[in-house]
């Protein structure tokens, strides 16, 4: 019978741990030392991993293995390929970790929502990433090649833990510095997504279908679409002097200029205080943009306020002010200044108002402006969600059933930061507590 005799060398232990770790699984690199050799310690298997150790020798001639001090040039590949792999990761809370792939660079008239504000670019940046319900974006600064450092929103997607003896990043401004020493970060938006309507700005004042004919006269197209919604103010109006009429919303900007909308009267009470048995709908659904309330379609288009000065690039903010302030006061009237979103049941907890991606300890109760994504991790762990504005459309109120939200006028005055309060869903009122 043949006899064979079998060694194993320090340099083989040493390139199938690292293979292990260039495979993702660095925790079977470590487990693969440790059971591999008598002796080896935690310690000595993240020198060896890290590249600044070697084993050396074969297992049984003279010394053994042992081991010694790795040679950079030696180990510069495999340092390069560790740092491509994981390079650029972003610990964003726990256990979730995320990576760039990606930054929006430029946004078109699909984009309704753009606003120079982060959060609003943060929303419609997610539009155009490979996963928008998992994904996230934040707007950074990054290097573009021949045009130097510009802003942009980054897109980021799940990923692997990386190796527990690389340093932790969890501002993502680094993680997008570490990622792009090793990667080219692609430009990503909405001339890409959407070229071949790409000079369809002024045709968007209300949402156009993304398989618009292209060869379409633009001017033609211009009349088209002011055609349609002149027909539907008309039908609004019609109906709103049938039904409630009109009030005046009458608007004042600091230079004492002054303008005077005429509004119907119903579809605003109605989108005010969320009564959809109030006002019939006659405009139809996603007119203006994917899951739109046909209620604030049907009063904005009937007092002929131009979707931009809501919602685009020429937003109005005084305009904007004195709408929310008109539907406070119909909130107010109906005793609904407290508006539950979602939830129910008795919260006791303390008073913090988060800022953006900050997350909160688990006994608070949250005062934010807005439902918007950029909340979702102080949102987490939060006993209760109260925001200023939003409604049941909102990313919050969409993204989690486990969240408790009301909308409350006013919040970031009413409740301040350390003081404790009730807040219950079921009777819709905040009991306030002294000061902790």
């Amino acid at each position: 019978m043949a006899r064979f005799t079998f060694r194993i060398s320090g340099k083989t232990l040493t390139e199938k741990s690292r293979d292990f770790v260039l495979e993702d699984a660095w925790s079977k690199g470590v487990r693969f030392l440790l059971d591999g050799l008598e002796g080896m310690t935690y310690d000595y298997a993240i020198q060896i991993l890290t590249g600044k150790q070697k084993l050396v020798g074969e297992d049984g001639i003279d010394e053994g293995i042992e081991l010694a001090d790795e040679k950079k040039e030696d180990v510069a590949e495999y340092l390069e390929e560790v740092s491509y792999l994981y390079g650029g990761l972003y610990n964003k809370c726990g256990d979730d970790w995320y990576r760039p792939y990606a930054v929006v660079t430029d946004f078109g008239p699909e984009d309704l929502f753009i606003r120079d504000e982060p959060v609003y670019k943060i929303r419609r940046a997610l539009h155009y990433a490979d996963d928008s319900n998992n994904d996230i974006a934040i707007v950074l600064w990054y290097d573009k090649k021949g045009v130097g450092s510009r802003e942009g929103t980054v897109l980021f997607k799940k990923t692997m833990v990386p190796p527990f003896w690389r340093d932790t990043i969890k501002n993502p401004q680094k993680a997008l510095n570490d990622y792009v020493k090793t990667h080219d970060l692609p430009e990503k938006g909405y001339i890409e997504r959407y070229r071949p309507v790409e000079n369809a700005r002024i045709a968007t004042a209300f949402k156009m279908p993304q398989y618009i004919d292209k060869k379409e006269d633009e001017e033609k197209k211009n009349i088209r679409i002011q055609k349609e919604v002149d027909t539907l103010k008309s039908k609004i109006i019609a109906k709103a002097e049938k039904e409630g009429g009109f009030f005046e919303l009458i608007v004042t900007y600091p230079s004492n200029k002054i303008e005077t909308y005429k509004v119907p009267f119903l579809p605003f009470k109605a989108w005010s205080i969320g009564d959809y048995k109030m006002w019939k709908t006659v405009s139809p659904a996603e007119f203006k943009m994917a899951n739109d309330d046909q209620l604030h379609t049907d009063w904005v288009v009937g007092a002929g306020i131009s979707i931009h000065k809501i919602y685009g690039y020429e937003r109005d903010r005084v305009l904007c002010d004195a709408i929310w302030d008109k539907r406070f006061a119909f909130e107010q009237e109906k005793k609904l200044a407290f508006i539950p979103l979602k939830g129910t049941g008795r919260f006791t907890g303390i008073v913090s108002h988060p800022k953006p991606n900050e997350e909160s300890t688990g006994n608070e109760i949250i005062v934010i402006p807005n439902l918007s994504t950029d909340y979702y991790i102080s949102a987490q762990k939060a006993l209760v969600v109260i925001a200023e504005q939003g409604g049941e459309m909102s990313h919050l109120v969409k993204v989690s059933d486990t969240f408790n939200i009301v909308r409350i006028h006013d919040a970031l005055k009413l409740f301040k930061p350390g003081q404790k309060i009730t807040v219950d869903f079921d009777k819709k009122f905040v009991v306030h507590s002294l000061k902790c």
